[in-house]
């Protein structure tokens, strides 16, 4: 009895054994045992390390990348020893942002546990100074003009033709600098790092012009006019108060002289020259020219009644037949009536005196024209005008 109990037991052992070698129940019999799940061993971490630089050098504001590996484990940047702006692009990049507080020194990268310096060294770079805009191109001496631009806080000193302009104010974005004395062109210069930086702007600085008299104040067309006055040398043409223009005859530092042109009209005068135009306080008055086209004379007892035809003639404001004077009956702009005592000979003249500071100007002939006769008196006749 003991005995067969025994064997259904080992019975029973062996096929609780090969149904656990089968995998579960309702397997296909097969006994052969299962591997064991194998578990891959973790790779090792890359080594942090710096390659290169895109740039030795770069100014403010500028991104510069690192070139490396193992750079996700990197928490801080810096160049020497000041920290910088970063971002992690890729295991293998840092782009970091150069600031704007001068550095250099080398670049390192950190994270826990190390620190890693580059072997080349960066050094951030001066923006370059730049002029975007100039108030005047043409400035009298000694007076202020404005530039503006970027970073002009960096220029040491400005110069034109070589000539320092003294900075009266400056700051990175505007500078006030003031003209020399002498009238100079050329190139605005930078000096920046002790280097000269020409930019595109040509300046001029010239001599204001100034009018201290006209002489005289007034004139006919054709007559000879000067200005006294200083800076007048760039003087190209004199403007009258209607527009017309005359042109300069001869200029100098102190005067400038011009001829009366037809169709100028009385008032200020303007000189013009390249760089301004300055206008006179006192009037110029234009006299209409007188001119006599011809004479009829007529007797009436002892009188000799000579009847003068021609323009502007109401201007005249007296006549002499040789030295008699004659006197004025009627006048109008295209007609002269004048009496004169029988027996009277010579030359009609015809004044239209010009005075100029209350001082009569002297008569000069200005054109012979034609002659006449009555009860057997010849007269010549030529029309005076003021000597200018």
């Amino acid at each position: 009895m003991k005995s067969h109990t025994y064997k259904l037991a080992l019975i029973l052992i062996g096929v609780t054994l090969s149904q656990a070698g089968c995998g579960g129940g309702g397997g296909s019999g097969d006994n052969t045992a299962a591997a064991p799940n194998s578990i891959a061993a973790p790779s090792p971490a890359a080594a942090v390390s710096i390659a290169a630089l895109s740039a030795a050098s770069a100014s403010a504001g500028s991104v510069v990348t690192v070139s490396g590996s193992g750079f996700q484990k990197v928490t801080a940047v810096s160049i020497g020893n000041v920290a910088v702006t970063f971002s992690i692009v890729s295991d293998s990049q840092i782009a970091i942002t150069v600031p704007a507080t001068p550095v250099s020194g080398v670049i390192t990268v950190s994270g826990p546990g190390f620190s890693v310096q580059s072997s080349a060294t960066f050094v951030s770079s001066l923006p370059a100074p730049l002029v975007t805009n100039v108030s005047a191109s043409n400035v009298a001496v000694g007076a202020n003009f404005t530039i503006q631009g970027k970073n002009l806080d960096l220029v040491s000193a400005y110069q034109l033709a070589g000539a320092n302009l003294a900075i009266v104010s400056n700051s990175s974005s505007a500078v006030t600098l003031t003209m020399p004395a002498q009238p100079t062109f050329g190139t605005l210069t930078l000096i920046v790092n002790g280097a000269p930086v020409n930019t595109s702007y040509q300046l001029h600085s010239y001599r204001p012009a100034s009018i201290v008299a006209v002489l005289p104040q007034l004139g006919i067309v054709g007559s000879s006019v000067t200005i006294n006055g200083s800076g007048l040398a760039a003087v190209t043409d004199i403007r009258f108060a209607n527009g017309t223009v005359a042109s300069v005859t001869a200029a100098s530092s102190s005067t400038v002289s011009f001829v009366v042109p037809p169709g100028a009209a009385s008032g200020p005068l303007t000189v013009v020259d390249p760089y301004q135009e300055v206008v006179s306080a006192g009037v110029f008055s234009v006299v209409p020219t007188v001119t006599a086209t011809a004479l009829q004379t007529t007797s009436s007892g002892s009188t000799v009644i000579l009847t003068v035809t021609g323009t502007n003639l109401s201007n005249v404001t007296g006549a002499t037949v040789g030295n008699v004077a004659t006197t004025i009956v009627s006048s109008s702009n295209t007609q002269l009536v004048l009496s004169v005592a029988l027996g009277s000979s010579g030359t009609l003249t015809l004044n239209a005196l010009v005075r100029q500071l209350s001082m009569p100007a002297p008569s000069t002939t200005q054109a012979m024209s034609a002659c006449g006769s009555a009860a057997s008196i010849l007269f010549m006749y030529s029309i005076k005008a003021p000597a200018i």
